[in-house]
């Protein structure tokens, strides 16, 4: 059996402003636009008490942000911003 899930969202703050900052149009904090699943299953055989099988699967996770501000600084005197305050894009595989 194989079976694939696909999950989209496109959130935004549409008027939000913190410490003085403007995060309209900001993605949502913990929120990945897109997440992917991929799995397979494998029976390799059955017995009276029950079967032997085999499962993988494959995540995918996009990039999300840890802060609402983003790539803008968390303040009007910050001149660092906030880029480092994110999780690119990644995979998990599971046997």
């Amino acid at each position: 059996m194989v079976g694939f899930d696909l999950g989209l969202i496109d959130s935004e703050y549409t008027d939000l402003q913190l410490s003085g900052v403007g995060l309209s149009g900001n993605v949502f904090t913990n929120t990945p636009g897109m997440t992917a699943n991929f799995n397979v299953d494998w029976e390799l055989a059955e017995f009276t008490e029950g079967a032997l099988r085999l499962h993988s699967d494959a995540v995918y996770i996009s990039d999300l942000w840890f802060s609402p501000f983003n790539t803008k600084p968390s303040n009007t005197s910050d001149t660092f911003g906030n880029q480092q305050l994110q999780q690119e894009a990644y995979w998990l595989l599971n046997g």
